[in-house]
């Protein structure tokens, strides 16, 4: 039995498909890996040119990018990689303007938006800026800082602007005083846009794009417990979502929610045809959470 320790991963959705690159268990990986959302079979795809944790991961047409991240020595990293399944290889591009970790990326209109990130370790400042590579000739060029910075949780396209959100104040992972901000960031005006916050979601863990609004999931301290709220973009407001998670069932902390139409229960049945393999870690989460919370929305 093959046994998948697949953890720490930063995965982007292909099609029909999810990709996971790199990672670290005991070490860091230059390791990825596809799973069909069709047939849930797992496929090894090449390796990375450069071992990586905490990068951010974005699908361009039918090629893969890798950006930034820390390295085997735990320092930010620059360069920037890209596969073309057809061609069978990861392939360096431009590296970015400055080394970055934990960034997050967006395609748009073929052009990868990097937002925020750090400089440095976890302990350092966010850097609070705005990149955009042009994939057809692989340059960069810097556009106007956020102006908010801090810790990004998550970054959504919908309606020709991006939209991010993230901790305003990060005072360590043990601290109970959370702030949030939630921007929007239109790409042909080079503009910022400061949006209101989530209602009652204090601790924010991950983000949607849903029926032309967008879902925001997190702890609520109001009801202690786990809660999804909406936001709508024509009037600035958030509400509380009336289909919430079955069962006060939780997903793990800033996993990706894939909008990918698949029940639990099928996800579950299916899991136990996946040719002898074993998964373990956060894969498993990730697997489990992808599920279809707007089966009757």
């Amino acid at each position: 039995m093959k046994k998948l320790h697949l953890s720490s991963r930063n995965a982007c959705v292909v099609g029909e498909a999810i990709v996971f690159t790199g990672g670290a268990v005991n070490k860091f990986s230059k390791q990825c890996w596809k799973i069909s959302l069709q047939t849930l079979q797992w496929a090894r795809l090449p390796d990375l040119n450069v071992a990586r944790v905490d990068h951010a991961a974005v699908c361009v047409g039918k090629q893969i990018y890798v950006l930034g991240g820390r390295g085997c020595d735990y320092q930010p990293l620059q360069s920037v990689e890209y596969l073309d399944e057809q061609a069978g290889a990861w392939c360096m591009a431009s590296d970015m303007p400055i080394p970055l970790n934990c960034p997050l990326a967006v395609n748009y209109n073929n052009c990868i938006y990097v937002f925020g990130g750090r400089i440095g370790g976890y302990d350092d400042p966010p850097s609070g800026e705005t990149f955009v590579l042009e994939t057809d000739t692989k340059a960069w060029s810097r556009k106007t800082k956020m102006p908010k910075t801090g810790d990004s949780v998550s970054s959504l396209l919908k309606r020709e602007k991006i939209y991010l959100q993230g901790r305003l104040e990060f005072s360590g992972y043990d601290s109970e005083d959370y702030s949030y901000y939630f921007m929007a960031y239109d790409p042909e005006k080079d503009q910022w846009h400061t949006l209101s916050c989530p209602s009652y979601v204090e601790c924010l863990r991950c983000s949607v794009v849903w029926k032309e609004r967008i879902l925001s999931y997190g702890f609520s301290e109001l009801i202690e417990d786990n809660l999804l709220e909406q936001y709508n973009p024509d009037t600035d407001t958030w509400s509380v979502w009336e289909h919430q998670l079955p069962n006060k069932a939780r997903l793990p902390d800033y996993t990706c929610m894939f909008g990918v139409h698949l029940s639990n229960k099928a996800m579950r049945t299916r899991k136990k045809k996946l040719s002898g393999q074993t998964i373990l870690g956060d894969i498993d989460d990730v697997i489990s959470s992808v599920r279809t919370l707007y089966d009757n929305a």
